[in-house]
């Protein structure tokens, strides 16, 4: 299938993660109506992030001898 991508499973793979901070995306808007019935409704939301700062991947051969 078009978009997938290969997963290794995770007792061959180690990864060192750092969280650096959770922040809030740009307002966005999203306008609702419907026709012909006077309804209208404007619905604001932020997504939430979280910036992450990628360490050392160690595979399953280097990992062993750490």
């Amino acid at each position: 299938m078009e978009g997938e991508r290969p997963v290794l499973p995770s007792d061959l793979v180690k990864c060192n993660l750092t969280v650096l901070e959770h922040t809030k995306s740009p307002l966005e808007r999203k306008f609702l109506k419907k026709r012909r019935k006077g309804y209208k409704k404007t619905i604001q939301h932020k997504q939430g992030w979280t910036r992450l700062r990628v360490g050392d991947i160690l595979l399953a051969k280097e990992a062993a001898s750490v």
